[in-house]
């Protein structure tokens, strides 16, 4: 007499080769979302720092009397500064820089008219 093996379940073999699949999958799963997360933060300071150098850009008078150098923290741990030069006549480069929570630069430089920024005063 022979027995014959019934086919209505699963080795141990091909249980452990499943198990080990899942656990993979859900693995890379995990890795893909940490990664995605850590990207999200990343580009929403990147996005904040950009808008915090746009201000400090357009609130140059209020910085400066006179073309010259200033630097600050901010209480959300930016650093920036603002720098002012006269590289021609009428003229006044503003340079700003803005190093974000992660240790990233962000620059932006324009030109504008010496008497936009330090308008003459009278007496």
């Amino acid at each position: 007499m022979t027995q014959r093996r019934s086919d209505a379940g699963f080795t141990l073999m091909e249980t452990l080769v499943a198990f080990a699949i899942f656990s993979l999958s859900v693995v890379a799963i995990l890795q893909s979302y940490s990664l995605s997360s850590r990207s999200q933060v990343r580009a929403q300071a990147s996005q904040q720092t950009a808008e915090f150098l746009g201000q400090l850009m357009s609130t140059v008078e209020a910085r400066l009397d006179a073309p010259g150098e200033t630097s600050g923290t901010t209480p959300d741990g930016y650093e920036w500064s603002l720098r002012v030069e006269e590289p021609e006549d009428g003229l006044c480069q503003i340079t700003g820089v803005v190093t974000d929570t992660f240790g990233r630069r962000q620059t932006a430089t324009t030109l504008r008219w010496k008497v936009e920024i330090f308008p003459r005063s009278e007496g």
